[in-house]
């Protein structure tokens, strides 16, 4: 339907000079048709400060359907939710040993995931610093006997 986002994008006529800006001031617009810009060579010109103004764009009201969906979906997420904190709770009360070094080995792991798929390379950087003083300190610390120079 007509409801919602059409697509519909310009920007500031002031911002580019050329001549699709002087076709939408001609014609008492004061918006240039992003879509005429772009099938222009050279309509957009680099280092030119652009100011996106969205056109056609209103309000999208649920219908019932719809909202009774996302209630369903919100109350099963907020249930699995529940269940899933109750499950750790007593994963920890029970087997206490395996849940502590699950969730270290969780905590060490979730971060190179993390900047490894956003490429964040500062923090893999940092991350793999962190990894490799950790496993010297652990490797030190667990010889026997241990050595007096052990931090």
């Amino acid at each position: 339907g007509d409801r919602g986002w059409t697509g519909q994008m310009a920007v500031d006529a002031a911002a580019f000079p050329g001549a699709a800006a002087t076709e939408a001031a001609k014609a008492g617009s004061a918006h240039v048709d992003m879509a005429e810009l772009q099938r222009r060579p050279g309509g957009m010109v680099a280092g030119q400060g652009v100011h996106v103004v969205h056109l056609h764009h209103q309000p999208r009201h649920l219908t019932k359907q719809e909202e009774a969906k996302a209630m369903t979906v919100f109350m099963t997420l907020f249930i699995l939710m529940m269940l899933a904190q109750c499950l750790l709770v007593y994963w920890k009360k029970k087997r206490y040993r395996s849940y502590q070094q699950v969730t270290l080995f969780g905590l060490w792991l979730i971060p190179f995931l993390f900047s490894t798929s956003l490429h964040f390379w500062r923090l893999l950087s940092a991350w793999s610093l962190w990894t490799a003083c950790s496993s010297y300190v652990i490797f030190r610390a667990t010889r026997k006997p241990l050595p007096d120079r052990t931090p």
